[in-house]
């Protein structure tokens, strides 16, 4: 059986298996080609998918302070940040894509974000519990469900702001995120073989 990653690939060889870059898209940074290592299951999220999550987001990333985790590539952090966004702390478990991310941080002088070599959700417990987040980017690899895990840790460790943004990337041919009545979907949209998610968390209660 293919999985969803090569069959991506497969869709774009010369994207995914030649540049092992991504393009930022808009912001201090627009036009920036930024590189990533050749690791199995490593796939930027596609331009198109960036730009249409940013629109639904606005300027909601002004001064925010973001998480993204199953970084890879790094491209919804860095998209972010180059729209002004306060902070991001990038987490992955893969030591070379940890390395890309903070080489990226210091060549484009961003001194108040970080990058995290841990496994999820686990690493979650080191954050700072006293400096929630407005927006979380979850764009694991497709066979790899932790979504409600990581969300369900980030609540224990209260690390979501009221009205958070919670985005949510995963492979069309699934089944669409179901998440806990704590977030309402916002947005959401297919291309192809992925399928885009935008929810708001409010504490109920």
């Amino acid at each position: 059986m293919v999985d969803h990653f090569t069959m991506k690939k497969q869709s774009s060889p010369a994207k995914s298996k030649q540049s092992h870059q991504f393009r930022v898209i808009a912001g201090l940074h627009r036009g920036r080609k930024l590189s990533f290592p050749a690791v199995n299951h490593l796939r930027p999220t596609p331009d198109r998918v960036r730009e249409t999550v940013f629109n639904w987001l606005m300027d909601e990333c002004l001064h925010s302070r973001c998480l993204d985790l199953c970084a890879g590539s790094g491209s919804l952090g860095f998209e972010a940040l180059s729209r002004k966004a306060s902070h991001c702390t990038f987490i992955d478990s893969h030591p070379q894509v940890i390395t890309h991310i903070d080489a990226h941080l210091n060549t484009l002088q961003i001194t108040e974000s970080r990058a995290l070599c841990a496994s999820l959700p686990s690493a979650i417990s080191q954050l700072d519990q006293q400096k929630p987040f407005d927006m979380v980017f979850i764009d694991p690899p497709y066979q790899l469900a932790i979504i409600n895990d990581c969300l369900e840790a980030l609540l224990d460790q209260q690390l979501l702001c009221e009205k958070a943004w919670v985005y949510v990337e995963n492979a069309s041919a699934d089944a669409a995120p179901n998440l806990a009545s704590d977030f309402a979907l916002y947005r959401q949209k297919t291309f192809g073989q992925v399928r885009a998610s935008l929810f708001q968390y409010s504490r109920l209660g």
